[in-house]
């Protein structure tokens, strides 16, 4: 089947669940969507192909370019491990030069990690049009890149520009693309660069860090800090704290157990149990288990044809195949 619009494959490149567990890897963001574009995809009638145009689906640029690898020194990168523990690794800085045939390079910087490829775009359907398509994409020192080729060369379309540093409350965030970090105002390190779902303060006192990709609970796992960087909690694949009207906040977390992609285990190794709960700041259940635990939103149509998200400030939660509406207010808010 041929390859859709660049568009649509730069979305379905950020929206993949399956997160690398490499600490090299980018990162990525998702949609929960996904899988049903995908299956509607796999179930729809083939593309014709245009007519007296034939080319392979899916190629690389062994024709057009070199790829010269060079190892300069090493680089520090940092792994998970499934117990929590953030390690410190030194590798072969392994660079990778994407040139054409003449020796020219492709693009003006190596990558840590790349892909190449050539596929038919699909730009028009009245009439059919077809487009042939080149394009680079990969990471290099914490930023992530995507390019494609015209009649000059290749051309820079996406930059993730994840390279940088942002303030968050009484700490800065070093964000990169295989990792985002903490440390104090004064340069100390507290947390390395090594959480690839990212880092964020739900309370004033509190830090989550999440591996994996936050698009879901089951591709993610949640780490719970207080302000001087003692764990309280890796129980959880993700955690969500939600602040109510009157002051007050209801938080709930789940754990997918060995459905997830990246489990979650104490410190003896052992899985944590599957379920959803209501929890306090720091993790602490304050209900019984639930299958799930969903915000109770639903979209109302206007006259112009949009739709509106309408807030009822409660949640569904399943339990032994039925669901029931829970209020917050009523049952799990917590007075901080």
């Amino acid at each position: 089947m041929k390859k859709l619009a660049v568009l649509l494959i730069v979305v379905l490149l950020l929206c993949s669940c399956n997160v690398s567990k490499n600490p090299e890897a980018e990162v990525s963001e998702s949609s929960s969507e996904e899988s049903s574009v995908l299956e509607v995809e796999s179930e729809s009638e083939p593309e014709k192909e245009p007519e007296g145009f034939s080319t392979p689906d899916y190629e690389d640029h062994s024709d057009l370019l070199t790829v010269l690898e060079v190892t300069e020194g090493t680089r520090i990168v940092y792994e998970i491990t499934k117990t929590g523990e953030v390690i410190e690794k030194e590798i072969p800085n392994t660079l990778y030069y994407i040139n054409f045939k003449d020796g020219t390079p492709a693009v003006d910087h190596p990558f840590y990690h790349y892909s190449e490829s050539c596929y038919e775009n699909l730009i028009n359907t009245e009439p059919e049009t077809w487009e042939h398509v080149c394009e680079i994409r990969g990471s290099y020192d914490g930023n992530y890149y995507i390019y494609l080729k015209n009649d000059e060369g290749f051309y820079e379309v996406y930059n993730a520009d994840l390279k940088h540093e942002e303030e968050m409350g009484e700490f800065i965030k070093i964000c990169r693309a295989d990792g985002v970090g903490l440390k104090d105002k004064e340069g100390n390190i507290l947390l390395s660069p090594a959480y690839t779902g990212g880092i964020y303060m739900p309370f004033a006192d509190r830090i989550i860090a999440r591996e994996g990709s936050p698009v879901a609970v089951e591709c993610m796992r949640s780490y719970l800090f207080d302000t001087d960087m003692n764990l309280i909690n890796k129980e959880y694949n993700a955690f969500v704290y939600l602040e109510l009207e009157d002051g007050s906040y209801v938080g709930y977390a789940g754990c997918e157990g060995e459905f997830a992609d990246f489990p979650c285990y104490d410190d003896n190794g052992e899985l944590y149990e599957k379920g959803y709960w209501f929890v306090d700041k720091d993790g602490n259940k304050l209900s019984e288990k639930f299958e799930y635990i969903y915000e109770n939103i639903t979209y109302e149509e206007k006259e112009d044809g949009t739709s509106e998200r309408i807030y009822h400030h409660s949640f569904i939660v399943k339990k032994e195949g039925s669901e029931e509406e829970i209020i917050p207010e009523e049952t799990y808010a917590v007075k901080d």
